[in-house]
Formats: structure tokens, C-alpha cells, sequence
């Protein structure tokens, strides 16, 4: 019997033992390579964040900068992930409405690279509303000059018409798909410029603005087939997204939300400073190390540096 068993195994491996060692190859290469993604990710992020915050603190004179701190990581995160909002509502569609009906369902391949365009340019509406949703919450503490009524009535104007420019887009799109991608274009230039215009100060309008700009980037992804072709012809748009960023969003955005708001604070010292006019003395925290903290006296002043050792205590409010 013993000799029967072993010629069964000899003609037979499955029967001799465990399974090869080759077949759980495939699930370590596929934690290997979610470990690579995810470190270069994090990586990304990281390095997202430093530069936005960066430069950030460059405005107000602040060039030491530390590059261990867990905010970096928070700041980059917020970025990146308005960014990815932003293409997967492009990718998605969402919000389009029913005046794209005939561009959305036209599949024909000579008028493929005029519907993408539409397609792309039209997702200023989207990123309006986008704007204006995700900025009552982001924003919801900032405060700003609210804008006059004539503002909101020519802006309300102005989605109207510009809502039935689109419409006629649709409808001549067939006959005239290079004619349509053009209007298309000059109506997403004209809306974007009339939004800054009316509502210079209003967080939510950059806010806009910002998905504008990223669904357009988003937008040429998809026709060209790739991000890595797409960053060969568009650095110079990806520069603008993160500018505007910086400069308008991330400038007035809470803390909490990643932002580079400052905070105002109540600081006492034990040793003052030679440039503090009184001791508690209010100032607006933009930054913290682990060396010490900068803050600013007025909110278009340049930073002052006060050693952790001289801080006492500070309050929050």
C-alpha cells in the first residue's frame, strides 16, 4: 500500500504537499506595488503641501521654514483633494444639464475632438456651483465685504445668457462643430472673467474659479490620452491652478481646513520683545515651530518671530 501511495504522489505532485511557493507571488507583488503608490502619494502630497505653505509664509517674510511638521501633510492633502473633487466631477458630468443633450450624445469620430472641448469648457457651471456649495462650509467663518445686490443681479444676468449661449451651442453643434468648441471657449473665458470681476473678495468665487481651471486640466487628461502627456503641454496651467490657490484660497482658509488663515491670539511673555507695545499683546498667529512662533501685528504686516522660550502663555480667540 505504502509503495502504491508513493507512485500516486510521484505521478501526481498535487497530492505530495502544500501548493509551490510561486503562487503567492502574485499577492506580494500586488502589496509591493500598493506600497509603492501609496509612498509616492504621500510623497506627493507632502511635497504639495511644502511648497504651498512655503510660499505662504514667504509673504510675510518668514524663509526659515520647517520641513517636519504633520500640517504640511494636512495642507497638501486639502489641495489634492479639491483637485481630485474637481476631475471626477469633470469625468462624471456632474451637474450638466439637458443643454448638452445632443454634444453629450454624439459619438461620431470627426466631431470627437470638438465635443471633448465643449464638454470640458461648459464645466464652468459646475464649478460655480461646486464654489458655492463646498464654500459655505469651508468659508463659513471667514469674513468679507458682502457684495452689493447690483452685483448678484448682473451675475444672475449673466448665467442666464450665458445658459442660453450654450444652448445654442448645442443646437449648431452638428452642422458647426468646430464653430460651437470656439463659442464654447469664449463663453467659458467671458463667465470666468465676469466672476472674478463681480466678486473680487468672495472666497467662494476663487474658490470657482480654482475648479474651473482644474476641470479644464482634468478635461485635457481625458483627450490626450494621459496625465503624464497632458503635464508635458500644461505646466504653465498648472502653475496658474496652484497660484491661485495660494494666493486666494489658501490665504483665506481656516486653519482647520488646511488653511493659512491666521489665527488671532492673545500672547503673553515672560522676556517681551523690544517691538511688543504692551505685554499680553494681540497679534494674528501665521505660523508655529517647534523653535518658537511667528506672528503678525496687522494682517498685511511682515511676520515677527518670538522664541518658544519667551512664551509664557498664549490664548486662542
Amino acid at each position: 500500500m505504502a509503495t502504491e501511495s508513493n507512485v500516486a504522489a510521484l505521478e501526481n505532485p498535487a497530492l505530495s504537499g502544500p501548493p509551490p511557493p510561486q503562487a503567492a507571488k502574485p499577492l506580494l507583488s500586488s502589496i509591493d506595488t500598493l506600497t509603492r503608490f501609496t509612498a509616492s502619494a504621500l510623497l506627493a502630497v507632502y511635497g504639495i503641501g511644502f511648497i504651498i505653505l512655503g510660499f505662504h509664509d514667504a509673504r510675510y517674510g518668514v524663509v526659515q521654514f520647517s520641513p517636519f511638521r504633520a500640517r504640511i501633510l494636512l495642507v497638501g492633502l486639502v489641495f489634492t483633494t479639491l483637485v481630485g473633487v474637481a476631475a471626477w466631477a469633470q469625468h462624471a458630468q456632474v451637474l450638466y444639464w439637458d443643454t448638452l443633450k445632443i454634444v453629450r450624445a454624439d459619438r461620431e469620430p470627426g466631431r470627437r475632438a470638438s465635443r471633448d472641448t465643449i464638454v470640458t469648457f461648459v464645466f464652468i457651471f459646475s464649478a460655480t456651483v461646486m464654489g458655492q456649495v463646498l464654500g459655505a462650509f469651508m468659508f463659513a467663518s471667514v469674513r468679507s465685504a458682502r457684495p452689493v445686490i447690483w452685483r448678484w443681479i448682473a451675475w444672475l444676468a449673466f448665467w442666464v445668457l450665458l445658459t442660453q449661449v450654450y444652448s445654442y451651442v448645442d443646437r449648431i453643434f452638428i452642422s458647426k462643430p468646430r464653430g460651437a468648441a470656439i463659442l464654447a471657449v469664449v463663453t467659458y473665458v467671458v463667465y470666468a472673467t465676469i466672476l472674478v470681476a463681480l466678486f473680487p473678495s468672495a472666497p467662494w468665487a476663487m474658490l470657482a474659479w480654482f475648479f474651473a481651471l482644474v476641470g479644464v486640466e482634468a478635461g485635457g487628461v481625458m483627450r490626450m490620452g494621459g496625465l503624464r502627456k497632458q503635464l508635458l503641454y500644461s505646466i504653465p496651467l498648472w502653475l496658474i491652478i496652484v497660484w491661485v490657490y495660494m494666493v486666494n484660497i489658501f490665504a483665506v482658509l481656516p486653519p482647520r481646513w488646511g488653511g493659512g488663515q491666521p489665527t488671532p491670539v492673545q500672547i503673553f511673555q515672560s522676556s517681551p520683545a523690544p517691538w511688543m507695545s504692551s505685554n499680553p499683546i494681540d497679534a494674528l498667529l501665521l505660523d508655529e515651530t517647534d523653535q518658537g512662533l511667528y506672528v503678525l501685528l496687522s494682517p498685511n504686516g511682515k511676520a515677527f518671530f518670538i522664541p518658544r522660550s519667551n512664551v509664557a502663555s498664549v490664548f486662542f480667540g
